[in-house]
């Protein structure tokens, strides 16, 4: 995974020069969950800096303003469709033709989302 996207920021996981920096970058954009509270404002600073982490103001977007316009994807099925079979969310989105249903197991893991050169 190169990036992970939430609605406090993203966090630019590839840039991370160990494993531990990966769980800080993840945890200053998981800010209200179990796994933000793990980290320092002062640490989420240090990494926005280095460039591991970026948030709305960052972005030149105003969270005051933002709603749903401002997503490339505007539906689960947007992302199923551009994914290319990539993305496939473990219940049938409407109009794909897709009935995956629930995975457990071996069919859970293949559903794990994995870039085309990874198969």
């Amino acid at each position: 995974m190169s990036h992970v996207v939430t609605e406090e920021g993203v966090a630019y996981l590839y840039q991370a020069g160990s494993l531990e920096e990966r769980r800080d970058a993840l945890a200053a954009v998981a800010k209200a969950t179990p796994i933000g509270t793990r980290i320092t404002p002062r640490q989420a600073e240090r990494l926005r800096r280095a460039g591991l982490v970026a948030y709305p103001a960052d972005l030149g977007v105003d969270p005051t303003l933002a709603d749903r316009s401002l997503l490339a994807a505007r539906s689960i099925e947007d992302l199923v469709t551009w994914s290319q079979g990539l993305y496939r969310p473990a219940r049938p989105v409407p109009g794909t033709g897709r009935d995956s249903g629930r995975r457990t197991g071996q069919a859970a893991r293949r559903a794990t989302v994995r870039p085309a050169w990874y198969r």
